[in-house]
């Protein structure tokens, strides 16, 4: 894939407080789809985001759709904090830093209470 430019938009209003910020990360490939969380699955289940041929990430977005606080991991570092049911992180650069996003993991904190999904997009350099 020839090196192409993603538009990342957030809005955010609170009160009067209006915030809106646009990043345009570069990238030469990408990982896109959903991992699904089976019915039953046991506390402390690792599931890794998948970066496909992608070495080190300019934009990362996930979503936990499982119905339960799932732990996650940043490059493999203890567990940052708990990603709520239906809350979704997003990191996004113009280009890669110094220290570069190589991985993420979500792992349940409980035993899963029928079926769920973790939604991700990945953007950034194969290797």
């Amino acid at each position: 894939m020839a090196n192409s430019t993603a538009s990342v938009k957030v809005n955010i209003t609170a009160g009067s407080r209006s915030v809106a910020v646009t990043i345009a990360p570069t990238y030469n490939g990408l990982a896109d789809g959903v991992i699904d969380v089976p019915d039953t699955t046991v506390s402390t289940t690792a599931y890794s985001i998948p970066f496909g041929s992608i070495a080190s990430a300019t934009a990362v977005w996930v979503q936990n759709k499982t119905g339960q606080p799932m732990s996650l991991k940043l490059n493999g570092s203890a567990a940052l904090n708990n990603l709520p049911d239906g809350a979704g992180l997003l990191i996004a650069a113009a280009a890669l830093a110094t220290g570069p996003l190589t991985a993420v993991s979500l792992t349940t904190t409980a035993t899963q209470s029928g079926a769920g999904t973790i939604e991700f997009l990945v953007l950034g350099d194969p290797v």
